[in-house]
C-alpha cells in the first residue's frame, strides 16, 4: 500500500494522544471548527468524522460492557442463592477480567465484592 500524505494524516489522527485529549477537552464542535479553520478542507473533515465514529464506537462498547457486567452480577447473585457458586464465579470472573481501569466505580467494586464472596 502506497503511503500518501492522507494516509499519514489518518494514522496520525487515529494514534495521536493530542487528538484524543483535544477531543475530550474541547468537544466536537470546537474540534471541528479547528479543523475547518486550519484550511485543509474536506479531507481533514472526513478524517475527523472517522475519528469521531471511532470514539463513539469505543464509548458504545464501554457502555455495553458495563451493562454486561451488571447482567452477569444479577445472574451470579441468583446462582449464589441457589448454591451454584462455581457457575456464578465462572460467569462473573471473565466479565470482570475485561476491565483494565475504572476499579473505583461502584459497579466494579460490587463485582469484586461478589467474586470475593463466591470464592470465600
Amino acid at each position: 500500500m502506497r503511503k500518501t500524505p492522507y494516509f499519514s494524516a489518518l494514522v496520525y489522527l487515529y494514534t495521536s494522544a493530542e487528538m484524543q485529549s483535544v477531543y475530550f477537552r474541547t468537544g466536537v464542535k470546537d474540534l471541528l471548527a479547528r479543523f475547518v479553520t486550519d484550511g485543509v478542507g474536506a479531507m481533514r473533515i472526513y478524517l475527523f468524522k472517522r475519528v469521531l465514529y471511532s470514539v463513539l464506537v469505543m464509548w458504545a462498547v464501554a457502555t455495553l460492557v458495563f451493562f454486561m457486567l451488571r447482567a452477569a452480577m444479577s445472574l451470579a447473585r441468583l446462582w449464589q442463592s441457589q448454591d451454584k457458586r462455581q457457575d456464578a464465579t465462572d460467569l462473573l470472573a471473565p466479565v470482570y477480567g475485561w476491565f483494565t481501569e475504572g476499579f473505583d466505580t461502584a459497579d466494579l467494586q460490587d463485582a469484586k465484592a461478589l467474586l470475593d464472596e463466591l470464592s470465600g
